[in-house]
């Protein structure tokens, strides 16, 4: 053996442990390859989204109102609403609950109840800014209706 083995073995130990920190600092081995991925945080409460609302009758009704329930047993926020509407359909453009199924009433009173072996229906069209629209209809008898419809202006965490 030619040498010292010991005195070569040591240096080869030493070379390459410097050339390794320096490749893994101009690799940058030990940082991630991609950012990490952003966590989803929850819509805030008052987040709301842009609709169009049209309402079509069967006939004009005297008045109608369709409100947002409260959950905190409040007033209900009154969306849309008409004494003696003149317009069959009936647009507006409002604010919803954004990213969360909310309740929502709609109260309807006619001039009179409906003819023998028919109804008095309401179809609501719900149109918001983003995403797909909705559609709900309801029927009454009555001069009176009082109904109930959940909507979800979409995207929610629940789903």
């Amino acid at each position: 053996m030619r040498g010292l083995p010991p005195l070569q073995a040591l240096v080869l130990l030493v070379a390459l442990g410097v050339l390794g920190f320096a490749g893994h600092h101009f690799i940058d081995m030990g940082a991630p390859t991609s950012s990490p991925l952003a966590i989803p945080t929850e819509p805030s409460q008052n987040s709301t989204i842009d609709v169009e609302i049209e309402l079509t009758f069967s006939s004009i009704p005297l008045s109608y109102t369709l409100s947002q329930a409260s959950e905190s047993g409040a007033e209900n926020k009154v969306i849309q609403s008409s004494r003696a509407p003149a317009e069959n359909p009936s647009y507006a453009d409002v604010s919803l609950v954004a990213h969360r199924l909310t309740t929502y009433w709609l109260d309807v009173v006619w001039p009179d109840d409906a003819a023998q072996d028919s109804h008095h229906f309401v179809q609501i069209n719900i149109a918001p800014s983003h995403g797909e629209g909705q559609q709900f209809s309801f029927f009454s008898n009555s001069k009176e209706m009082n109904e109930t419809f959940d909507y979800d202006t979409g995207g929610s965490r629940h789903e």
